[in-house]
């Protein structure tokens, strides 16, 4: 019964938890992202990590996250790793973001929730995930795309976009500069 318990205990996550656990929330944004490429994410030039990620999957699972130049990652932020999570350079990622790479299949009526899928999620580089958005798997988010606070993205979004809602749908374009 203990090797069940621990078959899902995953050290490198638990270490990277460990290492920025004490740092507090909105300081040491660099110092925090040095100490998550230390324990094997892929982390960029310049990134700021904001506070402490919930990162979550089996196996290897840090090595499928990689993190940009110049990011910045707010908190709290959850982030299934299942499958790759790329976030490109000059991402910004809002408070409260959920990015999913797993889901259940439909299963038999006696318990629905059937087997695991998983797909990679792509944010493109410039692209800004508003405060509580969440990425379901297999999702592309274009470059400079943006997405609305409280949207969920269930397909692609094309670059140079506002998108917004549940489901997210594409609210109109957006120039390459913005002139207020």
């Amino acid at each position: 019964m203990v090797g069940e318990e621990v078959r899902y205990l995953n050290l490198r996550l638990w270490a990277a938890r460990l290492l920025v656990a004490f740092l507090p929330d909105m300081a040491f944004a660099r110092l925090r992202a040095f100490l998550y490429s230390l324990v094997g994410v892929k982390v960029g030039r310049g990134a700021l990590v904001l506070g402490t990620l919930d990162l979550r999957g089996p196996g290897d699972a840090i090595s499928r996250l990689s993190i940009g130049n110049r990011c910045m990652v707010n908190v709290p932020c959850f982030i299934d790793l299942n499958a790759p999570v790329t976030i490109g350079d000059e991402v910004n990622i809002g408070h409260h973001a959920v990015l999913i790479t797993a889901k259940h299949l439909t299963g038999e009526s006696i318990r629905r929730a059937g087997l695991l899928e998983s797909a990679p999620i792509v944010l493109e580089p410039g692209c800004w995930l508003g405060a509580r958005v969440t990425v379901l798997a297999g999702v592309t988010i274009g470059r400079g795309a943006v997405i609305a606070a409280g949207a969920v993205v269930t397909k692609d979004i094309p670059p140079n976009t506002l998108a917004g809602g549940v489901p997210a749908r594409v609210i109109r374009e957006l120039h390459e500069r913005h002139n207020p």
